[in-house]
């Protein structure tokens, strides 16, 4: 005589997903965006990693979908170099910008001022020509206060 362990009204044991859907919402860049800056590039950073996506260029593409608005128009006015690599639009990125824009100011102010040439406000090339003497003249500090003043004004 066999001896039923499993009755027949029981339910089957529930199986888990062969996926995990997990979702982020887009970013903005609006001031009505209920996201910050910072919370979305931290929940941007948790969900590559969840999803287990790596590589320069899975990153960049997956950080490109998840931009719509002005946060997207930032993005795809970067010049072809920084947006190829990951670590290069992650520091360009608006909260990195007072603490690594000194750092790679000598080395794309060139590309950036002729694509916003035409469409600068006078005052605004003015400070970028300050702050590309300043850095030919080796004075990091002042700068680094110029560049924090100018950051001050364009994300404020």
């Amino acid at each position: 005589m066999k001896i039923n362990r499993y009755p027949r009204n029981s339910s089957p044991t529930p199986e888990m997903p062969s996926r995990l859907d997990v979702t982020i919402p887009q970013f903005s860049g609006l001031s009505t965006s209920s996201l910050t800056p910072r919370q979305f590039l931290t929940d941007f950073e948790n969900f590559t990693a969840l999803c287990n996506v790596s590589g320069d260029s899975k990153l960049v593409t997956t950080f490109q979908l998840h931009l719509t608005d002005e946060a997207r128009w930032w993005f795809d006015d970067l010049p072809s170099d920084l947006r190829s690599s990951w670590r290069l639009s992650y520091l360009s990125y608006p909260i990195h910008l007072p603490t690594y824009l000194p750092t790679y100011l000598p080395i794309y102010l060139p590309t950036y001022l002729p694509t916003y040439l035409p469409t600068c406000q006078s005052v605004y090339l003015s400070i970028c020509l300050i702050c590309l003497l300043t850095y030919q003249s080796n004075l990091k500090a002042n700068a680094d206060l110029i560049l924090t003043l100018i950051l001050r004004v364009i994300y404020n």
